[in-house]
């Protein structure tokens, strides 16, 4: 490692958790909001990406965009927050984009991956349209893609350490979502006022504990100089 991309290393992690643990004690033991540390901090990650690629001139593009594409999600999620619909889109092409970032080690069953990836994505629409349900079917596919993102890692990769760091990264991404899911849940079900409250709470605050070191792991993948 070059003793400028050392630095930018040890620095971008320093400053990832100052960030993590600003925005960790605002969230649990005060009520004022964080979330523009929450944004700063994925912009950091990208951030140091594209200085992995800019430096190195070689990379995993793919996953590049697919963390380009995560930061787009949550301009409209944070700062936005609205246009749920195209925060969801975003998602369902990021876990699309590392899909097509593990090709060269999953060459033999790739295509058989679109191929599975097309039709899921094209049943949810179809579905979409006529229970009107958007949300829920493109975060139903969004899921979908990452859990197979996650046993593609499982299976069909070589248990080498970046791939092992990628595979926690997914893992943490997908607690991220189930604490979405728990604090949308009484949207969807007749559960009491207590307990709806309840959910929020925790969840909404567990979803940046596993979100931000996900990206995190997530970036580091992209110094993987093998893909590109």
């Amino acid at each position: 490692m070059k003793k400028v991309e050392k630095i930018a290393f040890y620095l971008y992690i320093v400053i990832e958790i100052g960030l993590y643990l600003s925005f960790l004690i605002i969230d649990f033991f005060t009520k004022s909001d964080s979330t523009i540390i929450k944004y700063i901090s994925i912009i950091i990650v990208n951030l140091a990406s594209l200085f992995t690629i800019i430096i190195n001139r070689k990379g995993n593009y793919y996953f590049v965009l697919g963390l380009i594409f995560t930061l787009i999600s949550d301009t409209f999620l944070l700062l936005i927050n609205d246009y749920y619909i195209a925060w969801l889109i975003c998602f369902n092409i990021v876990q699309n984009l590392y899909l097509f970032g593990l090709k060269n080690e999953i060459s033999r069953y790739f295509k058989i991956q679109l191929l599975v990836r097309l039709i899921i994505l094209i049943t949810c629409v179809s579905i979409s349209f006529v229970t009107k349900e958007y949300e829920v079917m493109l975060s139903s596919s969004y899921i979908i893609f990452l859990i197979m993102n996650i046993l593609t890692l499982i299976l069909f990769c070589k248990k080498d350490s970046k791939n092992i760091t990628l595979l926690i990264g997914f893992c943490l991404f997908l607690l991220c979502d189930i604490n979405v899911g728990l604090n949308n849940l009484g949207y969807y079900f007749p559960l009491d006022q207590n307990t709806i409250n309840t959910l929020q709470n925790v969840s909404s605050n567990l979803m940046w504990l596993f979100y931000l070191p996900s990206q995190v792991l997530i970036s580091l993948y992209v110094k993987n100089k093998d893909q590109y």
